[in-house]
């Protein structure tokens, strides 16, 4: 076991030698570029790890109290795969961990901020939540520190929740939320539920800034295939239709609305049917049309109530001048 040692020291120090570098040995460890080292191996420069096989072993290993499973441990290796279909050859890293008693080991990566150490990312051991989600990223409080950045110059890109694997292609209860950089980068969720996939869940536009609600193609801010259902609905709009009681408004006559029925079909100020199914209608504007129509209505309630009560007067001044009038009966 000594000459081993020795014969390795002596091969890290011709190599080391001939890069103008230096070993050194100590008590606490051994030192690379490094005069008094800190740990069993100091390194001052890179290190390059080559794997000169596929066979299942690792690259580089972190391991815990032994190699057993029995003990948290970290490898990356290179895997080679001969699928045609995938990528030759791949970066991966594997955990391996089991309950140690009642004790569970997390893999968490952390940073150290202003003298703090923090924690940026968590994936737990067992799987569950621990009342924070089996995976967390941990942002800063400044402005525009995302928390996760998913970049994808081509094709759709983002992020897939399913509850199986898409892998084995089903795609059954599979959510995707991403965007598309082959339309623009338009930003979409979509779901795939029973063999189909519904695209358009909720489709914003990057060109015109337009959110559609099950439609691909939004045409407006906000565009919706199918029924809205809500408490309450608040609109702006420029104007309101109390100018029908204006003084100066002149109120079309019953006769006047009679002869635009005949001649249009619908009613003066009122679009057709023929344009509200081509073009649709604006809320707000059809409110206010049909609440004019409405004012229109009443002044001519008031209006013809005037009349008949002046007729009324009338009648009744008629028949007691005609009482009067008449020869009083014994």
């Amino acid at each position: 076991m000594k000459t081993k040692r020795v014969y390795i020291l002596a091969s890290l120090a011709l190599t080391v030698a001939a890069s103008a570098q230096s070993i050194n040995v100590t008590s606490t460890g051994v030192g690379i570029g490094k005069t008094n080292p800190t740990s069993t191996l100091d390194v001052n420069g890179v290190v390059s790890i080559q794997q000169k096989n596929f066979g299942g072993a690792a690259g580089l290993k972190i391991l815990g109290n032994s190699e057993s499973n029995n003990w948290p441990n970290i490898a990356f290796s290179l895997q080679n795969k001969s699928n045609a279909d995938v990528i030759a050859s791949a970066v991966t890293g594997q955990i391996t961990n089991t309950n140690i008693g009642a004790e569970a080991m997390d893999l968490v990566f952390q940073t150290t901020n202003n003298g703090s150490l923090q924690e940026r990312f968590r994936i737990t051991s067992n799987g569950k939540t621990l009342n924070k989600g089996n995976v967390k990223i941990f942002g800063t409080d400044e402005a525009w520190a995302e928390n996760l950045v998913l970049i994808k110059s081509s094709g759709w890109g983002g992020l897939r929740i399913s509850r199986n694997d898409p892998a084995t292609g089903n795609f059954n209860g599979n959510w995707a939320l991403g965007y598309n950089a082959g339309t623009g980068n338009d930003f979409t969720l979509t779901n795939s539920y029973d063999g189909l996939q519904y695209d358009g869940i909720i489709h914003a536009s990057a060109s015109t800034r337009n959110v559609g609600i099950g439609t691909l193609n939004p045409t407006h801010k906000l565009t919706v295939n199918g029924t809205v259902k809500s408490r309450g609905y608040i609109t702006d709009t420029g104007a309101w239709s109390d100018y029908v009681f204006a003084k100066d408004y002149k109120l079309p006559t019953l006769t006047e609305v009679e002869q635009h029925i005949e001649a249009n079909g619908h009613l003066p100020g009122i679009p057709s049917e023929k344009e509200v199914l081509a073009k649709g209608f604006n809320l707000a504007e059809m409110d206010s049309k049909l609440l004019a129509q409405i004012e229109q209505l009443t002044l001519h309630m008031i209006k013809h109530e005037k009349a008949i009560e002046a007729l009324k007067a009338e009648n009744a001044q008629l028949k007691s001048e005609l009482k009067a009038a008449m020869p009083a009966r014994y």
